[in-house]
């Protein structure tokens, strides 16, 4: 991988910088020195100078690192404690990426772009020359930077005969299982889940059908009770058409 392949985000820019160029479809160094200011301000809808300073930070990157040192030792150093998922309004919600060591839930119902969205980090990891495991793969001899587990609420959905203390149990499992990876080994997790429709009251608290003021409300098929405390951020995905949408975070916090 040469350094003008290198990726974009693995570059000391602003995250609103990171996002509007990824938005404007530049995602290596070679994209963006292959424009001009003029266009990239045009573009980023930003001043001449504001362009002009994204180009001399590039440049001057391009002088100071030498071409001998790894693109993933350079990238590691970049990119710091966030990478891009390469989705701009993702980004936005994520302050700027996916947090290192963080966990990141993608929730939708069938039909959204999550696991689209999810493949989009996969290939941020791997710009950054980072390796990936996906679930069902246990045998790797190098440890991964990212764990993606596809519709994580499947197996619980699909196993009725769960009882809820069992249930419970399991999630709990998970959630120690995921903390100790995140913590220990810099793991940075992204999970899909389902959407469910539930009861909640006018207090915001699950209610049944039959209550007074309750409504029926679309939200993620398992409650938050997997997911460690303090490195998760759930993001809901809504389609408002067949090519279109939105992602914003998901304000449920109750099992």
């Amino acid at each position: 991988m040469s350094l003008d392949s290198q990726p974009l985000v693995s570059l000391p820019l602003p995250p609103a910088t990171l996002s509007s160029l990824a938005k404007a479809g530049y995602e290596t160094v070679d994209d963006l020195l292959s424009s001009t200011v003029a266009d990239l301000a045009k573009e980023l809808h930003v001043p001449n100078d504001t362009a002009q300073k994204i180009f001399a930070l590039v440049e001057k990157r391009n002088e100071r690192v030498p071409l001998s040192q790894p693109v993933s030792v350079l990238a590691s150093k970049a990119t710091g404690r966030v990478v891009s998922t390469t989705c701009a309004p993702l980004d936005h919600i994520l302050g700027g990426g996916i947090s290192r060591a963080h966990i990141l839930e993608l929730s939708g119902p069938p039909g959204t772009v999550k696991e689209d969205m999810a493949i989009g980090i996969v290939k941020a990891f791997s710009d950054l020359n980072e390796r990936t495991i996906f679930v069902g793969r246990f045998d790797m001899q190098c440890l991964p930077s990212l764990l993606v587990i596809n519709s994580i609420s499947f197996p619980f959905h699909s196993a009725s005969s769960l009882s809820r203390q069992t249930r419970n149990s399991l999630l709990d499992r998970i959630k120690q299982a995921l903390t100790k990876a995140c913590a220990a080994h810099n793991l940075t997790v992204v999970t899909t889940t389902q959407m469910a429709t539930k009861f909640v009251g006018l207090d915001g608290l699950p209610a049944n059908f039959d209550a007074a003021g309750s409504r029926g409300v679309m939200l993620p098929q398992l409650g938050p009770s997997y997911l460690p405390d303090r490195r998760t951020t759930r993001v809901v995905v809504a389609p408002s058409s067949q090519t279109s949408g939105s992602v914003f975070p998901s304000f449920s916090d109750r099992p």
